[in-house]
């Protein structure tokens, strides 16, 4: 938008003898003293009109200020953009207002439920496995076992077998704990027909587990070989010879060279845990989950890429899920622990959290029991007749006794002479 300035601002630049010069101009015919008085009239006279043309121009440029200065007032930077002067409120009339803005309510549950993948049964539930040789209660024998692999050379075996374990290392023996091996495990006996399954039975690394089993379901056999080999090469890294017949000494946790068991028929040192983390949106508004954070013993990862949907609707629920194994022949406290943060759409964000805990006390002790011929014990005496306990009854009145003594001869025998 152009701005017109007067043209008063131009009177500011005329000086006094403008107008004196005007005055001037057709007298040079006037000479004399006539001359000197009109000069000195007319000096006189553009000095007032002089000062009335200043102020003129004065009040001009101070009225084109004001103007100017009211317009200003009703625009913006923008010259094209015109700020509407607003309209007369009209007395005791309420003006409006613009209703504030209300921040959203954010309301988070969250619960960890956990089980026994076994049996389903709560975590809290969960105990250590007795002592005792490695065979069911029932006498029965073995079907399945379990061992954990380690890179451990046959010095590092832990048994009460006796000589009734073998252990040798072959060559460079077991192999560092980044090296895959394969295990094959056969009836220690000559000529035997029962046949072994190993699962799995190659690429196996320092802490996997692997199970042994009759194939057809069977029993195993008494006595077992298991060669360790480089998976790689073929090598044999270590053999290991051990009893499973019941007749000695078999308990989880024995280690056999780089072979520790962990698991016999049922009973067992691994328990796989499942862990549910349930989520609710228990408030009036929706809400994004910014973070869930996991924390088992140590164990720390954020799970919210696992959180679907992402957000959650007032009344909505989800879950993530979660599985561990541990080794519960290993006495000591667990943790598991989430904090979550979610956000509304407009307004602060809102915490929950939820933790459980539980401990695997040490394992108890039990009689060992060994399948075995049990002798037979001597026969015991049987057992007298019981001895009443009231006597005999005693009659309560005595034998009667004759009234009359027998008779006795009143005439005394003669005396021979």
């Amino acid at each position: 938008m152009r701005l017109f300035l007067p043209t008063a601002a131009a009177l500011l630049l005329a000086s006094p003898t403008m107008f004196s010069g005007a005055q001037a101009q057709g007298s040079s015919s006037i000479t004399g003293p006539e001359l000197a008085s009109r000069k000195r009239r007319a000096n006189s006279d553009s000095k007032s009109n002089a000062s009335s043309e200043e102020k003129r121009g004065l009040d001009l440029i101070r009225s084109y200020n004001e103007e100017l200065l009211r317009y200003l007032q009703l625009t913006t930077a923008d010259e094209n953009s015109l700020v509407p002067t607003p309209g007369p409120t009209l007395a005791g009339a309420e003006v409006p207002t613009e209703a504030p803005l209300v921040p959203s309510e954010c309301i988070v549950d969250v619960d960890i439920t956990c089980t026994l993948g076994g049996s389903g049964l709560p975590c809290e539930s969960l105990t250590a496995p007795p002592l005792g040789i490695c065979v069911p209660a029932d006498g029965s024998d073995l079907s399945i076992v379990t061992f954990e692999f380690q890179s451990t050379p046959c010095a590092g075996g832990d048994n009460d077998q006796g000589t009734d374990a073998v252990c040798s290392d072959v060559g460079p023996g077991v192999p560092p704990s980044g090296a895959d091996v394969s295990i094959v495990c056969e009836d220690n006996a000559e000529m035997s027909a029962i046949v072994l399954t190993v699962t799995p039975s190659s690429g196996i690394t320092a802490g996997d587990t692997f199970t042994v089993e009759e194939m057809n379901g069977g029993p195993l056999p008494l006595s077992m070989v298991c060669t360790i080999s480089d998976t790689g090469s073929g090598a044999v890294l270590q053999t290991n010879t051990f009893d499973l017949s019941g007749d000695v000494s078999l308990d989880l946790k024995d280690s056999f060279g780089s072979l520790i068991l962990v698991s016999c028929n049922d009973v067992t040192c691994i328990e796989e845990l499942n862990f549910v983390y349930n989520l609710s949106n228990v408030g009036p508004d929706s809400m994004t989950f910014l973070d869930l954070f996991r924390d088992f013993n140590g164990v720390a990862e954020n799970l919210v890429s696992q959180v679907t949907p992402n957000p959650l609707l007032p009344g909505q629920s989800t879950s993530v899920s979660e599985e561990f194994t541990i080794d519960v022949c290993t006495p000591g406290l667990f943790r598991i622990s989430i904090a979550v943060e979610a956000e509304p759409a407009n307004g602060p964000v809102c915490l929950a959290d939820d933790v459980i805990e539980f401990s695997i006390n040490e394992r108890p002790t039990t009689p060992t029991t060994v399948v075995a011929e049990i002798p037979t014990a001597a026969p015991v005496a049987p057992t007298p007749a019981p001895v009443p306990a009231t006597p005999a009854p005693v009659p309560a009145t005595p034998a009667p006794v004759p009234a009359t003594p027998a008779p006795v001869p009143a005439t005394p025998a003669p005396v021979p002479a």
